[in-house]
């Protein structure tokens, strides 16, 4: 998977960081067309089985599971970030 030695550091504005968020914006709009056409009745429940499926490949990913904690600390800080900048504008 990848080499447990590599220290990679957390940039949200580099080119990995758009990829994955594109793939994420897709999934999302993967859950709504689900969503409405009715094939999947809660909407934050098919959420919480994506979240679980990248949680087990990020554990796998990461050295350790502060590595796992410092992930989602940021992913949550961005996500605030940019709603709370779309929200004042």
């Amino acid at each position: 998977m990848f080499d447990e030695t590599e220290e990679v550091e957390l940039d949200p504005n580099g080119g990995d960081f758009s990829l994955g968020h594109e793939m994420g914006i897709d999934a999302l709009d993967l859950i709504s067309k689900h969503v409405d056409a009715q094939a999947a009745e809660h909407e934050p429940i098919v959420i919480l089985g994506v979240m679980t499926a990248l949680m087990q490949y990020a554990i796998q990913a990461c050295r350790d599971e502060n590595d796992v904690d410092e992930l989602i600390g940021m992913a949550k800080e961005i996500a605030q970030n940019t709603l709370d900048h779309e929200t004042r504008h």
